[in-house]
């Protein structure tokens, strides 16, 4: 029982870490993008490779992940931020399906539909991390690293062009600001940390394939967000646990292995219906009486 609940909190810190990277561009930044679990997958798959056939360590490995899915991050920035509204996210949605068929279609590299199994577990150095509780720590540990950058970095006088962006772009552009360059800024850092939560992803499950980086797992992270509060950092792992946890004490009742899927899609499509009627700006989100100066609600600090 211990070892399936510190699973279930693995995977609450991963995806919490991929939908905080979310929470950048679309709370923070306004951006809409239906392409974030793309780098979550460039990252899995860039450690799962490097680690399989070339006996890299876990940290250069994710390091090198991170590289690629900023790479790619500047690439789609660049070419889809000039567009504005319905047809950036088209556009990024056909990035999300692009990266799916090179991942599917590369088959000498990515071994297509099979995927990448028999990932080892993570070392660094001479220390393996077999033990769950352990890599529990390690995820931990990363994603308060990589929380504690992102809240300096929202509460920098970067992260207040961000929001000035949001809320009015032809204003920021008159005071002067480079419009294009901030977009392309945050896209590339937000492309960064869902690398390392598909690094973190591929060598705790310990095999990776192109179907769990879709528009469905877009989608779950956008819920995450939106349940937990956008513009907050802390709500995305708020409501990872939320989405991620129902489901899991749903498996005590009995139900039927093969309607679980199904379950978890009218739990995402419930929790976001009584989000918009009963709390639009989610569980930790902003409202109109409680307002704080660094992007988060005074009690999420």
């Amino acid at each position: 029982m211990v070892d399936y609940l510190i699973t279930v909190l693995t995977f609450v810190f991963i995806f919490g870490l991929a939908a905080m990277s979310f929470d950048l561009l679309l709370g923070y930044a306004g951006i809409i993008s239906l392409a974030q679990a793309s780098f979550v997958g460039l990252g899995a798959y860039s450690s799962a490779l490097l680690t399989t056939r070339l006996g890299w360590d876990f940290i250069p490995a994710m390091l090198a992940g991170i590289v690629v899915a900023t790479a790619f991050g500047a690439i789609i920035a660049v070419a889809l931020l000039r567009l504005a509204g319905d047809y950036m996210m088209v556009g990024s949605l056909g990035f999300l399906f692009t990266i799916q068929a090179m991942l599917i279609g590369w088959e000498d590299v990515t071994r297509g539909t099979v995927g990448v199994p028999g990932i080892p577990f993570a070392r660094i150095g001479g220390l393996v991390i077999r033990s769950p509780a352990a890599y529990l720590a390690m995820v931990v540990l990363i994603c308060a690293v990589f929380y504690v950058v992102a809240r300096r970095l929202v509460r920098s006088p970067y992260g207040r062009n961000l929001q000035a962006m949001r809320d009015d772009e032809i204003a920021t552009v008159a005071v002067g600001k480079n419009l294009l360059g901030i977009k392309v800024s945050v896209f590339v850092v937000a492309a960064g940390m869902a690398a390392v939560s598909g690094s973190l992803y591929a060598h705790f499950v310990r095999f990776v394939d192109p179907y769990h980086y879709s528009l469905h797992d877009t989608f779950l992270l956008f819920c995450m967000v939106c349940l937990g509060g956008m513009a907050t950092l802390t709500g995305p792992y708020l409501g990872a646990l939320v989405l991620l946890g129902i489901p899991e004490a749903a498996r005590f009742l009995g139900l039927p292995t093969g309607i679980m899927g199904h379950i978890q899609d009218i739990i995402y499509g419930t929790a976001l219906i009584l989000v918009a009627f009963l709390r639009p700006e989610g569980l930790l989100g902003k409202s109109p009486a409680r307002t704080s100066t660094g992007g988060e609600p005074d009690h999420a600090r």
